[in-house]
């Protein structure tokens, strides 16, 4: 360590002054601009990673949302369809199902074809013609429905004139008694999902493509058709096999990433390079209920977002290396003008310690090197005005010597002696004043300056040198200044208190801040000490400023969690848009269905009517009459299930024929479908009469108005109930005040609006107290309720019991909120992190890891806490709120 020390000694005392001052100003501004330099490049990457992951998503789900808009349309005219067979349309008639048809493929311009098929006969509706044949072999479409026994897609195709890529959807029909009725069929184009596709921004150079498990193209954002030409013959296209570059390059790149594109279960983010260039992609699964599977494939070359940042870094390093330098020169140029004047200064010094006492040294600055200059100066004045004194003294001394040289000495001694005592007081008192930053001055009662001490870096009003001793107040400084001046030196007289105040001084660009202390130092005198305060003031300044940007900082940061929870609601309500359509466009199917049913026998029975007078006698009319009252009434309070109307079905039937009714079966079917079960004897001679099988068919088409009105009025109130759940939900109050909240209605609106993911399999219990309402935000509340109960149907996999309570604690004057699902519970390891930002456990793609942290937030917002209960089975979340007064 010695040694070392001495070298860089010796290196120190060997480098000259100039390169001692350049080089370590040079190295911290070098070490300066290049982490700012390399914090550049990072910040960039950390961009560019972010933006490409957004983009990727973002084209994502664009193209699943297209996707869902565009099947629902299939599924929902097959429904429509469905629901009119099944509700007892009479699918014998193909005459009536062709023009329903032929409605429906002018109402919705994707479907392509309708097809009905039954044992033996095929009815075909398309945009150009429809045909009704007979069938010798059901088609494999056919066979499919049937085999699944549910709604299911058909493999895709390639259809003729022009060559298009479509595919169906197929459903199988049964009718009451549970006995297939044939088998509905929807074929539509997959080119609006191209279209949708190309339509995308996807960077500058992005594609996104669809594809099967297989590989097989199904839509790109390119132009080239999912099929090939061979022969004349179309064909499927591999995605691996596209005239697309980079398509094909993805393609091969997730094949070879994943070995069989069958391993892909969730989103994934991934990069490979093709072409010198990094390409960054995102494979995404699609798949529903019917057994649809595809993989939507997003790939984004990286240089789409690396030409601003290349230009950043550029203009980067172009700054560093002008302000490096600017520093240089700078540098340089300080350091040379403080080397040139002590170098001046040195050899000034060695000539005048060769005996040079008339020379002196030309600085002209004002700074501390101009001052000893002067005082080198000064210093050289005095020594030869004293050595040519100490000459003439020394000529008269010699001429004394031999009379006065004893007292010569003792004057010689005793003048020394006093020198030092005064060079040693000067010195002394050079260093108090020295060490006190103060402006100090004596006055006297009437303001007049008695003496006046400049601190070293004090700027005060009077001119540089004036001698103030024995002026007033009032001849350099301002009147404000003086008089305020005058009447604290009055004070201190007076009261014989220490006065203190502040003052501002304005000089040619700057403001200074003072304190002033006025010290009574004798009967008619006082001491002003004046302090520079501006560095405190200042910082004063500076922390008010501060404070200010705190409290607008905060304000954003309140405004921002508004922003993320409406975000969080609107991203939830868009996972729920497709089951709240669904739940509309149910009744909407029922209502469509019972109108048409409802016009149906209306016009029936008008056309009828009038041959009942003709054909039946009185007493066989107010049978019939009796008849049509009777199955009215039944319609009205008919709440029999499927199994019972068997029962009685075979019970009635027993009992016609039992009474040698004709075509007993078929009319016990029509009484049961009036509801019409028991105690008939008093209709038996109608029913035995020649006309009795249209006596029954026009009394089944009366009751049948009703039944079919009372379904439009069940339907109707179902979809107010959505519609008003849904418009409570996505209400938002920009008011930002607090207003009274009933939990239970919060917590129906977003049960109402879960209510087709609730049915597939979800059981939900409520035990409901009566609680008073809240004061609170029922918006944010509402998003609380959403989340949970989101969670929860997550956590069960759509499968379970779901219980919610509500009751009310008054030992703690609070209301307690209970969700409690079946599923498979939170690992303990992880229970204490659900409440982080942004932590989850979903997949990529699934959740964005905030729902609890804003639901926590919004909990203590209303002052309200949170526990949580999990084990396998069974997981409890408690929400504590209090009721404020």
């Amino acid at each position: 360590m010695c040694p070392l020390k001495h070298k860089l000694a010796d290196s120190s005392q060997k480098t000259s002054l100039r390169w001692m001052l350049i080089v370590p100003f040079l190295l911290q501004i070098a070490v300066a601009l290049g982490v700012t330099g390399y914090l550049t490049v990072k910040n960039n990457q950390n961009t560019i990673d972010n933006d490409s992951a957004t983009l990727r998503e973002a084209v994502t789900a664009q193209i699943r949302g297209g996707i869902d808009t565009y099947l629902m349309t299939p599924l929902l005219v097959q429904q429509i369809n469905s629901d009119a067979i099944r509700l007892k349309t009479n699918s014998q008639n193909l005459s009536e199902l062709e023009q329903s048809f032929k409605q429906q493929l002018q109402q919705f311009q994707t479907v392509k074809q309708i097809t009905f098929a039954k044992e033996g006969q095929l009815l075909s509706v398309n945009r150009r013609l429809s045909t009704s044949t007979p069938i010798a072999k059901p088609s494999s479409w056919y066979q499919i429905a049937l085999q699944t026994r549910q709604p299911t897609w058909t493999p895709l195709q390639i259809s003729a004139d022009p060559p298009t890529l479509s595919f169906a959807t197929v459903e199988p029909v049964y009718d009451t008694s549970g006995k297939p009725a044939g088998v509905l069929s929807v074929d539509f184009e997959l080119l609006p999902i191209s279209q949708l596709l190309k339509g995308l921004k996807i960077g500058r150079s992005g594609q996104a493509f669809i594809m099967e498990r297989s590989g097989q193209l199904v839509a790109s954002s390119m132009a080239e058709q999912p099929f090939l030409r061979n022969n004349g013959n179309p064909q499927r296209l591999d995605a691996a096999l596209s005239r697309s570059p980079l398509m094909q390059a993805t393609a091969q790149y997730l094949h070879q990433r994943f070995d069989n594109f069958n391993n892909i279960y969730s989103s994934y983010q991934l990069s490979f390079d093709f072409n010198q260039v990094t390409q960054r992609v995102q494979v995404t699964p699609f798949s529903d209920r019917q057994g649809l599977d595809w993989l939507i494939v997003v790939v984004v070359p990286e240089s789409d977002f690396t030409g601003q940042a290349n230009a950043n870094i550029q203009t980067a390093i172009l700054v560093c290396l002008a302000a490096l330098t600017l520093a240089t020169a700078i540098g340089i140029f300080m350091a040379r003008s403080i080397t040139d004047a002590i170098l001046r200064l040195n050899a000034a010094a060695k000539r005048f310690s060769q005996g040079q006492l008339a020379q002196t040294v030309e600085i002209k600055r004002s700074d501390e090197l101009g001052e000893l200059a002067t005082s080198f100066n000064d210093m050289a004045a005095q020594l030869q005005t004293s050595r040519s004194q100490l000459e003439t003294a020394n000529q008269t001394l010699e001429q004394q010597v031999s009379d006065r040289t004893t007292e010569l000495q003792q004057e010689i001694s005793e003048h020394q002696r006093t020198e030092d005592a005064l060079r040693d007081n000067e010195a002394q008192t050079r260093a108090v004043v020295t060490a006190i930053p103060d402006l100090m001055y004596r006055v006297n009662a009437d303001g007049i300056y008695l003496g006046y001490v400049r601190a070293n870096e004090f700027t005060d009003l009077l001119p540089e040198g004036y001698n103030a001793v024995g002026e007033h107040l009032s001849s350099y400084l301002p009147a404000e200044v003086a008089q305020r001046h005058l009447y604290h030196l009055h004070q201190a007289l007076t009261t014989g208190r220490t006065q203190m105040y502040e003052q501002t001084l304005t000089f040619d660009d700057r403001v200074q801040y003072e304190e002033v202390r006025v010290v009574r130092s004798g009967d008619a005198e006082v001491l002003f000490m004046i302090r520079d305060v501006s560095d405190r003031k200042q910082a004063e300044l500076a922390l008010h400023q501060s404070n200010h940007e705190l409290a607008n900082a905060l304000q954003q940061l309140q405004a921002t969690q508004q922003e993320l929870i409406q975000s969080e609601k609107m991203a939830a309500l868009g996972q729920l848009i497709a089951g709240v359509a669904h739940e509309i466009n149910t009744p909407l199917g029922a209502i469509r269905a019972a109108s048409g049913n409802t016009a149906k026998a209306l016009e029936e029975s008008l056309q009828e009517l009038p041959k009942l007078f003709q054909l039946l006698s009185d007493e066989q009319q107010i049978k019939f009459f009796a008849l049509l009252e009777r199955g009215l009434k039944a319609q009205t309070h008919s709440t029999s299930t499927a199994r019972e109307k068997r029962q009685w079905k075979r019970s009635l039937t027993d009992y016609l024929e039992n009474h040698h009714i004709d075509q007993a079966r078929s009319v016990a079917d029509t009484l049961i479908d009036m509801g019409i079960y028991e105690q008939i004897d008093s209709f038996l001679p109608l029913l035995n009469d020649r006309h009795a099988d249209w006596t029954l068919q026009l009394a089944y088409n009366l009751v049948r108005l009703k039944g079919n009105s009372e379904n439009i009025l069940l339907a109707v109130d179902r979809a107010a109930k959505v519609v008003f759940a849904l418009k409570s939900y996505t209400h938002q109050d920009y008011r930002g005040e607090k207003s009274l909240a009933q939990i239970s209605d919060g917590l129906e609106t977003v049960l109402t609006l879960y209510q087709n993911q609730l049915k597939q399999g979800v059981e939900v219990i409520r035990h409901y107290e009566t609680v008073p309402p809240i004061l609170g935000y029922p918006d944010e509340l509402n998003q609380v309720w959403t989340n949970f109960i989101h969670n929860a149907i997550q956590a069960m996999n759509h499968k379970g019991q779901l219980e919610i309570g509500i009751e009310h604690d008054r030992t703690h004057n609070q209301i307690v909120v209970s969700i409690i699902d079946s599923g498979c519970g939170i690992p303990a390891e992880i229970l204490p992190r659900i409440f982080e930002p942004f932590f989850t456990t979903k997949a990529a793609g699934e959740g964005s890891g905030l729902g609890l942290d804003i639901s926590h937030k919004i909990i203590e917002k209303h002052a309200g806490t949170i526990a949580v209960e999990s084990q396998p089975g069974r997981t409890v979340f408690r929400i504590m709120l209090p009721i404020e007064r």
